[in-house]
Parts: structure tokens; C-alpha cells; sequence
């Protein structure tokens, strides 16, 4: 089973996110015959924040050790789309992670007569697609931010510590700011290290709906937020 979303949460803001992936694979863009990799590997985040990726090619096609030399860009050069490389991994949930634009680097080594090629490089923007647990006529968005923000709270969460059936504690805390758009409710809650944002949506929006919502943000609470994990869930067509 898939890791409950808040560990991969967690991880990410302690900056120890790391899964091992079953499936890697690595095609080249825009190419009429693309350089390819398959093989095992991982993802593992690093220093900053950013995902890394590794994988240990056991399978490779139309690819030159010699061709990366060749292909040395030059100051002042635009950079060609074959450059970079579609990343997919296959993690050990069968979760499929996708990065579209990667520029990897890779290395040769030599074992027993044989050629290993080892291709890593950082991974800005993942995406995994999974079933939802929502019902099946929900759209709802949920944005993470790893920042310290107060918000102007206007509603309250109600904590209930039971024992043994009976309520030994009731605890109030003023830290939510829900809103009503045009597009459905919004509530923002700030959490230890990290903003957490959710719309539950009226419609299907843009898949880029999310970036409308950070910009938002930003002027709203006049600082710059960048975000860190997007759940976003939406109506099948």
C-alpha cells in the first residue's frame, strides 16, 4: 500500500524524502531515434530541498559515451530541446513518478568485461498519478508551502482527547481562514513549518489552476510563496 500522504509530507519538509524505484526509465526529447535507459534506481531528495534521481542502466538504446563530448553546449548557445530527458520511475507502491524535463548526467563504468552506465540528475518537477480516495464527483486541490505564515484567522479547530470512551480534554485553536470564491471554499491552515491550503472545488478547473491560486496568495499575504506538494483530485470526464 502507498505511504499515507502526510508521510510523504513530512519527509519532504525534513528534507529526507527517499523511495526505491523497481522501474526507471529515461527517454530522450524531441529526437527521431531518442537516446533511452531502463534499470533500476531511486529518488532521493537532497541538500535544498530538490529530488534527486539515479538509475543504473542494464538497458540502453541509441546511446554514445562519446556523444555527450560532442554535444558540449557553448556560452551564448540556446539550449536544444534534445537536451533534456522524460523521466518515469516506478516505485516500490507502484506509484509512477514523472519529470518532463530533466537534464541528466552520465557515467561509465566497467565490471566483469561489462559496460554499467549510471545516468542521475534533479528531478525540479514530479508528478504521480494514483486512485483517489475521494468520492467520485469531487474536485478539490490541496497546496503545501514550506514557510512560516500567520494568517488573519476567522474559524477555529475543535481538538477532543478521549480515554477509554469518555472525553478527558476539549482544546479550541483560532488558526483557520476559510473563504467562499466563485470557484468553491477555500481554507488555509497554518501548521508547524508549512502553510496548507485547500479548495474544494464547484467544477473542474485548468490543470494549472494551482498556480493561479499561489499568486493569489503571495499578494494576499505580500510575501512570495513557492509551492512543495500539490494534491490535486478531479471529476472523471
Amino acid at each position: 500500500m502507498p505511504r499515507p500522504r502526510r508521510d510523504i509530507e513530512d519527509s519532504l519538509l525534513d528534507e529526507s524524502w527517499e523511495i526505491d524505484c523497481t522501474d526507471m526509465r529515461l527517454v530522450q526529447n524531441d529526437s527521431e531515434q531518442p537516446t533511452t535507459f531502463n534499470g533500476r534506481g531511486f529518488l532521493r531528495q537532497v541538500e535544498g530541498g530538490t529530488v534527486s534521481f539515479r538509475l543504473y542502466a542494464n538497458v540502453q538504446e541509441n546511446y554514445s559515451p562519446f556523444r555527450q563530448f560532442e554535444e558540449t553546449l557553448k556560452p551564448g548557445k540556446i539550449v536544444p530541446p534534445s537536451r533534456y530527458y522524460q523521466l518515469s520511475a516506478t516505485d516500490e507502491y507502484g506509484r509512477v513518478w514523472i519529470a518532463k524535463r530533466v537534464d541528466p548526467d552520465m557515467s561509465i563504468s566497467h565490471h566483469d568485461g561489462r559496460m554499467i552506465t549510471t545516468v542521475s540528475g534533479l528531478a525540479y518537477d514530479l508528478e504521480a498519478e494514483s486512485a483517489s480516495v475521494y468520492e467520485q464527483d469531487v474536485s478539490h486541490l490541496r497546496l503545501v508551502f514550506f514557510a512560516k505564515v500567520k494568517i488573519p484567522a476567522n474559524s477555529s479547530t475543535k481538538i477532543v482527547t478521549e480515554r477509554d470512551g469518555q472525553v478527558v480534554e476539549e482544546a479550541h485553536a483560532f488558526d483557520i481562514a476559510v473563504t467562499t470564491t466563485r470557484f468553491g471554499k477555500c481554507m488555509l491552515r497554518a501548521e508547524s513549518g508549512k502553510l496548507v491550503v485547500t479548495v474544494d472545488l464547484d467544477r473542474p478547473v485548468h490543470d494549472t489552476f494551482f498556480i493561479r491560486v499561489m499568486e493569489a496568495l503571495s499578494f494576499a499575504l505580500g510575501r512570495r510563496l513557492y509551492w512543495n506538494f500539490v494534491e490535486t483530485v478531479s471529476k472523471p470526464v
